[in-house]
């Protein structure tokens, strides 16, 4: 992810110098390298972990040393702030993509918040609150 993050970052430069031919590819990579958080076939997908209330790493849930130790919070919000920052840019560039994933995103983004945040898009989803501020 955070290789990712430093590829992010360069879209907005060479947007701003005039370099709009770089902007696609990187845009096109970075969706690229996120589709694997959209796949429910993905073994990194996120759970809602219920004892203390947090999004986490389902394949880390057992297993400290699935990465980075997500699954027990280890540096958990240092790294949802990477998917934030590198989700940021991509929107920025195709709001298409934004609107595709959005729910998804704010679910994360909730969570880093400290806020209560909801499963779903429905208003009768059931409503969750993180623990952690």
């Amino acid at each position: 992810m955070r290789q990712d993050a430093d590829v992010a970052n360069s879209p907005p430069p060479r947007d701003k110098l005039g370099r709009t031919d770089l902007v696609t590819p990187v845009i096109n990579y970075l969706k690229a390298s996120f589709q694997h958080w959209f796949d429910s076939s993905s073994s990194t997908l996120p759970a809602y972990e219920t004892t203390w209330g947090g999004v986490i790493n389902k394949a880390g849930a057992n297993n400290a040393y699935v990465d980075f130790g997500n699954g027990y919070y280890n540096d958990h919000h240092f790294h949802y702030g990477y998917f934030l920052s590198i989700a940021a840019v991509i929107a920025k560039f195709d709001s298409n993509w934004l609107n595709q994933h959005r729910g998804y995103i704010n679910w994360f983004a909730r969570h880093v918040m400290g806020s209560s945040f909801s499963l779903g898009t429905s208003s009768h989803d059931s409503t969750m609150t993180s623990r952690f501020p």
